[in-house]
């Protein structure tokens, strides 16, 4: 009788087979088929990383019933969902297909695991037409203690809440957004998940890119509010806000080029 591989060394096989491909998954669908020992190990390589698009584009499409699908194997095997370390959501910003459908609320809501985040409209997308189960959900998201890093595009109305949000998110990076400080009322609104925010983590590399009235932003995200090492401002129209940033916050130093208009360094004092 042959005896048993052992688990390490399966674990092994499967990382070898994972790292070859990552956008062709057959190979690890047969592993999945070799044996029970290697189910496991084979399914945490394939849901690693899930993209879900909702641009109508030939080589990254993924219809309502696609992710219908999604949806109903994360509801049939609610283990796979644990899997999952890598979300990405890519929407057409007029009229996105995913964001608003009653089901991703909870479908967000399986995805307890995730350590990036990417939420991407194209063209931009107004905050308030996104359904408000959806933003109650993606403001939950953020709060995930496990998220490392989150990249946000294309999102217009953005409110101030979302800055207090982020604060315990080591990386975050936003390009093409717009903030919203009177949302007095949906600031309220979200303010009742204070209680469940991180504690300990806190962001430290921030990039904005293309965005709009980022002051108050950058003010609730600045010391002594949280831990901010460097802020990467993009675009030479948002050079006075850099300068003012500096004096307020005590950013000791900058960098910039033709690209990236500065680079902020915190003094730590």
């Amino acid at each position: 009788m042959i005896p048993p591989i052992p688990l390490e060394i399966i674990d092994i096989i499967i990382e070898d087979v994972s790292s070859r491909d990552d956008k062709n998954c057959h190979d690890l669908q047969s592993c999945a088929l070799v044996c029970r020992n290697f189910l496991n190990p084979s399914q945490r390589r394939i849901f690693r990383s899930i993209t879900l698009s909702g641009l109508w584009y030939p080589e990254s499409s993924t219809s309502e019933k696609h992710y219908l699908r999604f949806q109903e194997t994360l509801h049939s095997a609610p283990h796979l969902a644990l899997y999952i370390l890598h979300f990405v959501l890519r929407e057409r910003g007029k009229n996105p297909l995913l964001i608003n459908l009653s089901s991703f609320p909870h479908v967000l809501a399986m995805l307890k695991n995730i350590t990036t985040f990417r939420l991407c409209f194209y063209p931009n997308y107004h905050w308030n037409d996104v359904a408000p189960q959806s933003q109650q959900a993606l403001f939950t998201a953020l709060l995930s203690s496990k998220l490392q890093s989150l990249d946000l595009l294309g999102i217009c109305s953005l409110p101030l809440i979302s800055a207090e949000c982020i604060r315990h998110i080591p990386v975050v990076s936003m390009l093409g957004i717009t903030f919203n400080p009177k949302m007095q009322e949906q600031d309220s609104q979200y303010m009742s998940l204070q209680s469940n925010w991180p504690e300990g983590r806190y962001l430290k590399f921030l990039y904005l890119g293309e965005a709009d009235l980022i002051q108050p932003f950058i003010d609730r995200i600045s010391p002594p509010h949280c831990k901010l090492e460097t802020l990467t401002l993009k675009s030479a129209y948002d050079f006075p806000v850099a300068v003012n940033v500096m004096k307020k916050h005590k950013f000791f130093d900058y960098t910039h080029s033709c690209d990236i208009a500065c680079e902020l360094y915190y003094t730590g004092n």
